[in-house]
């Protein structure tokens, strides 16, 4: 695969990261393109964990917590040959709710339909049309909506419930009448999920849904 001209500039330090820092999963058999990639993520304040193979991937999935995971599709094995263990791998990422993007030097119009068709991706990018500040804002995404959805995390299934809900512009009492429960309850799971939120209004939390 070609990998995109680097500049002359030195690499910038590493971001200071520790344990809360979400973790990002890079599977790419080639070396310079983890070391790019290891670069741009640590510049977007997330934790890099590279690896080079399937099974490499696998035994970091099984131990790990990802907030994204970044597979090459077409991944060297031992023997030299490639394969496309990388598909499998965008399975294993689908089961675990992790969001994938896939960097490949497949480009075939037909390929890429196939794989948004069977797998849960979150985006494609060819090799060869690599842009570095096109990656950084995708990862920049990224990490506003895992943020967001580390604050949903407090809230209780019924309070995600009500506020998904409310989201869709129902009333009090057509939540309450959905939910089957009382207004009262509505309006007491409405409070809890204001202050979790730490918001004030309902417009302030269907923003945050």
């Amino acid at each position: 695969d070609d990998i995109p001209a680097s500049s002359a500039e030195p690499k910038p330090a590493p971001v200071s990261q520790n344990s809360l820092t979400p973790k990002v999963l890079v599977v790419d058999d080639d070396a310079g393109w983890r070391s790019i990639l290891e670069d741009l993520i640590n510049e977007s304040e997330f934790q890099p964990v590279v690896s080079a193979s399937f099974g490499e991937a696998l035994g970091l999935l099984r131990k790990e917590k990802f907030t994204l995971a970044i597979v090459d599709l077409t991944l060297r094995q031992s023997s030299g040959e490639q394969n496309l263990d990388g598909l499998q791998l965008l399975k294993i990422t689908q089961g675990h709710h992790i969001p994938t993007i896939v960097i490949s030097g497949l480009s075939e119009p037909e390929d890429i339909r196939r794989i948004y068709a069977e797998h849960s991706i979150s985006t494609y990018i060819e090799k060869q049309a690599f842009d570095r500040n096109a990656f950084k804002r995708i990862l920049a995404e990224t990490r506003e909506l895992s943020t967001t959805m580390d604050e949903l995390s407090i809230l209780t299934d019924r309070e995600r419930e009500v506020l998904d809900l409310l989201a869709q512009g129902l009333t009090n009492k057509e939540i309450a009448e959905k939910l089957v429960i009382t207004t009262n309850t509505v309006k007491r799971h409405l409070k809890a999920v204001f202050e979790k939120l730490d918001v004030h209004t309902r417009a302030a939390a269907v923003a945050i849904a």
